[in-house]
């Protein structure tokens, strides 16, 4: 019995030895034989998506967990495959789980979310390792981060954070409260996001997350207004250094900081030392700028514009086009608010505004363009009052000295004709050499790198081109052209030395063909009164634009008080006390607001302006006759200085006022400020910036081939017209190729950013101005405005049904896409409807519950084409749902008898709420 029992005992050993055997054997032969080759696969991915190369925006707050950008996509494809072998083959190993993560890791890396979150909690609910579990919290949550669900991430982080409270494996607990916190930011919650990054940033694996951590801490310090804590984030983003180009911004960051806290000194001791740092070589000018920035904030004005000039004028670097807008933009605000050169202010804000730039790359407080407007309109009036003083001076002359007068200004015309003569001729008579001139004999190397004649190289052939433009570039396209030219010259010679016969006495301003317009000149005592009224109506002009555009109240105030010093008669005289009281109502001075209150409403007790202020201040008035007629001046004028309107209203109105009274002499004012605010409201629109962007970036890249091709084009004439030249028959076929080149231009409609309503009614102003004030001083911009918006001519195509084409009109010819209804099947989306919707950005205000799009699918789930099928008009929903659709959706393969098929599928979706 002891016998028998003892080889029952060692038989089950034995079997138990043999199935533990069996077990390794597999986990090790699925190691080596697949895992291992997946794993192997994703690393090399991971290391080609983590080493590739990224822009920072330090405008917003940083990714920690970076997006992935799309490099390896090849090797996750394989580390997917070579994963899914382990699932299929081997589901019994131990690596199932990790087969399981890596899959769900390369699909993330090669963005394909919605896949990659079905591993993720596959792996949750199979997985019996709870280090497993919570590394799929971890990927899932930065998974929602990129579908944008954040409001779901965050529910689900904060859920999983309180049910794993005190259990987590290793620092895991610290990585997932950071991609909270990366919720957090996307929803603009600083607080709770900052409390979550200083609490787990220090925890953090790997130096590059401490990096980029420590920098998105400083960052919502600065949003928060904690300047001191912010310092102190990015002076510690230096100790893990990782990415040099994160190190260098932190720099520039913590000297920002300190020269917005006053610590200028620092600021410049940082900037300068970034300078003088050899790395920085390509940063050169940006830095530069930064110094010029902080010597403003020091209040050495003469060196930060030297500073700023310098950048410009460097011959060496050329600075990158953000830093030539902020050069403009710090140039100008030196004019603007310590030289007190407005005319200047407002040539530097328009250079500004004319480099192309994303709006996503400058600050919020960059305003550029509407202060290139403003400061424009100064420099205009300041030249019409100019103008205009000059006239009623030289028309309150006597008559000997308004002679001398026209002499002297006769001479001056005469002195710059004879200039610009001599320095054409001197022109004509010199050669110029543009560079150095190359040696005929190239060595061998050079002639099989550059091609004959340097045909391949095109800054040699630029040299060439400008050598010759330099030479012969303004010779006349005519016959015996020296000849002519010899010609032109003696005769000019001729008159200069009296010796011209027909001329006899004449003087050198009849020789010369000078003529001044004296019909704007105001002689007589009635023209001279209306010379003053529109001098007192430009001086008033010019205070409002200080208080209303400029915010410059001293500037204004002076000129609303000069208004009434001048010409108290005056028609604007009313609207200038108006807004002499509301000026010093709202710097809080009510003495003097009422004070103007009181003396409008007694001289002026029966206009619109003094039934405001009565009101408002309570005032006493003397009875008086109601006016069933208000005066179109003050109509224009109540108009043009209610603040409280909004630019829709004020334009409608001004509009039809300039229209109704097309003689008065504020019409021309009324239709621009129109054309203004149509403007000002059809920019409102949300996407319009990024539109403008694209369409300039667009025409620029045109532009630029066109040039490139006409420098090549303009090479080879240079060549052919040379007779010294041989050319052999190989070039001369290629060179006469390049000339018969021509560049198709690209079709841009669709690419036009002033479409819609406003800009039709900002059009059909800008077409009433051209109309009805034709010799305006406003006409030059009003016409560049008709170019710029001018909509594109959309050529009339034929289109034919892409599903359908009728022939002979009975028979029908298909497209190989199947009905849905015809198979009885719908399909479904991948990730499943859930997370579609939460991809959505459905706009406010919907009033839509469902919307429709008919979808060709091809046999791998792909969308073909879709499109509306609906009867939807609101064109923010049909946007939200198209690039949504875009972005994110793909189907399961419609399968009929076990064979994937192409389909069409109307899918009807229900709008959340």
């Amino acid at each position: 019995m002891r016998k028998y029992l003892a080889f029952l005992v060692l038989s089950v050993a034995l079997l138990g030895c043999k199935s533990s055997f069996k077990s390794s054997f597999r986990n090790f032969n699925a190691y080596y034989n697949t895992y291992y080759n997946a794993k192997k696969n994703y690393q090399v991915g991971l290391e080609k998506s983590l080493t590739q190369k990224r822009q920072y925006n330090t405008l917003k707050p940083l990714r920690i967990y970076e997006v992935p950008l799309g490099a390896g996509s090849a090797e996750f494809q394989n580390a997917i495959e070579k994963g899914a072998d382990v699932l299929r083959k081997y589901k019994e190993t131990k690596w199932v789980d990790n087969a399981l993560e890596i899959i769900g890791k390369s699909y993330y890396y090669r963005k394909e979310y919605f896949n990659a979150i079905q591993k993720f909690e596959e792996l949750y609910i199979s997985s019996s390792d709870e280090k497993m579990k919570q590394q799929s919290i971890f990927w899932k949550g930065r998974v929602l981060m990129e579908l944008q669900a954040y409001n779901e991430g965050i529910q689900y982080l904060e859920e999983q954070l309180s049910v794993y409270s005190g259990d987590w494996e290793g620092n895991l607990e610290y990585q997932i409260k950071t991609v909270l916190a990366e919720h957090y930011i996307a929803r603009e919650n600083w607080v709770n996001a900052l409390d979550l990054l200083n609490e787990s940033v220090g925890k953090l694996p790997g130096r590059a997350n401490k990096e980029r951590g420590y920098f998105v801490i400083g960052q919502l310090n600065e949003i928060l207004g904690d300047a001191e804590a912010a310092f102190d984030a990015f002076d510690r983003v230096e100790k893990y250094y990782s990415v040099y180009e994160l190190q260098f911004e932190a720099k520039k960051k913590k000297a920002e900081v300190a020269r917005s806290i006053g610590n200028t000194n620092e600021a410049y001791k940082v900037f300068a030392s970034m300078v003088r740092d050899d790395k920085n070589t390509e940063f050169v000018s940006e830095l530069n700028y930064e110094l010029g920035r902080t010597e403003q904030e020091r209040g050495n004005y003469e060196s930060a514009e030297k500073i700023y000039l310098s950048i410009l004028r460097d011959p060496f670097v050329k600075p990158q086009a953000i830093t030539t807008k902020q050069v403009y933009n710090g140039l100008a605000e030196l004019n603007r608010f310590h030289f007190n050169d407005f005319k200047l202010a407002a040539a530097y804000y328009d250079s500004s505004a004319k480099v192309n730039v994303p709006a996503n790359q400058l600050p919020d407080t960059y305003n550029a363009p509407e202060l290139a407007q403003s400061f424009g309109e100064y420099a205009s009036l300041k030249n019409q009052i100019h103008e205009e003083d000059s006239l009623l001076w030289l028309g309150s002359l006597p008559e000997a000295e308004f002679d001398s007068v026209l002499a002297e200004i006769e001479a001056r015309k005469v002195e710059e004709l004879k200039r610009q003569m001599e320095a054409e001729q001197a022109r004509r008579n010199t050669m110029v050499n543009v560079g150095n001139r190359s040696q005929r004999n190239q060595e061998t190397a050079d002639v099989a790198r550059n091609g004959f004649l340097n045909i391949k190289n095109p800054v040699l052939i630029a040299q060439v081109k400008e050598q010759f433009n330099a030479l012969w570039g303004g010779r006349p396209l005519v016959d015996n052209w020296r000849v002519s030219i010899l010609m032109d010259d003696e005769e000019i010679l001729e008159d200069e030395k009296g010796g011209n016969a027909q001329n006899g006495g004449a003087t050198q301003a009849q020789q010369f063909a000078v003529q001044i317009d004296l019909s704007r000149i105001p002689f007589t005592a009635q023209d001279q009164d209306s010379v003053q009224e529109e001098v007192s109506f430009l001086h008033y002009e010019l205070g409002n634009l200080f208080f209303l555009s400029l915010d410059l109240p001293d500037s204004a105030r002076y000129y609303f008080e000069k208004v009434l010093e001048e010409r108290p008669e005056s028609e604007v005289a009313v609207v200038a006390m108006y807004s002499l009281s509301e000026l010093f109502d709202i710097q809080k001075n009510k003495d003097e607001a009422v004070f103007y209150a009181q003396k409008l409403v007694d001289e002026y007790p029966s206009s619109i302006y003094a039934d405001r202020l009565v009101d408002k201040y309570q005032l006493d008035r003397e009875a008086v006759e109601s006016q069933n007629t208000v005066d179109p001046l003050q109509h224009y004028l109540a108009i043009n200085s209610d603040n409280e309107i909004d630019p829709l209203t004020k334009a409608d109105t001004l509009s039809s006022l300039a229209k109704l009274y097309p003689k008065e002499r504020f019409s021309q004012h009324a239709m621009y400020d129109a054309i203004r605010n149509y403007i000002v409201k059809a920019s409102e629109k949300e996407g319009f910036n990024d539109s403008l962007d694209v369409w300039f970036s667009l025409h620029e890249n045109w532009e630029k081939q066109q040039k490139e091709l006409n420098v090549l084009q303009d090479s080879v004439r240079s060549i052919f017209q040379d007779t010294t030249i041989s050319v052999a028959a190989e070039d001369s076929i290629y060179f006469e190729t390049v000339l018969d080149s021509t560049l198709t231009k690209p079709e841009f409609n669709d690419y036009f950013p002033y479409y819609g309503a406003y800009w039709d009614s900002t059009r059909a102003r800008v077409n009433d101005f051209t109309r009805l004030f034709a010799s305006s001083d406003y006409t030059p911009v009003v016409r560049r405005w008709e170019v710029e918006f001018k909509k594109p001519v959309i050529k009339q195509e034929i289109v034919e049904d892409s599903m359908i084409v009728q022939q002979d009109d009975t028979t029908v010819v298909e497209t190989p896409y199947l009905a849905c209804d015809e198979i009885d099947q719908q399909p479904e989306i991948r990730g499943g409807i859930q997370l579609f919707n939460q991809a959505l950005n459905v706009p406010d205000g919907t009033e839509d519950e469902t919307i429709t799009f008919l979808f060709f699918i091809n046999t791998r789930g792909i969308i073909d084409e879709f499109k509306l099928a609906s009867n939807t008009q609101d064109e923010r929903l049909i946007n939200a749902y198209v690039n949504a659709i875009d972005s994110f959706i793909s189907f399961e393969p419609m399968m009929v008898d076990g064979i994937s098929q192409m389909v069409s599928c109307e899918i009807e979706f229900t709008i959340p709420k």
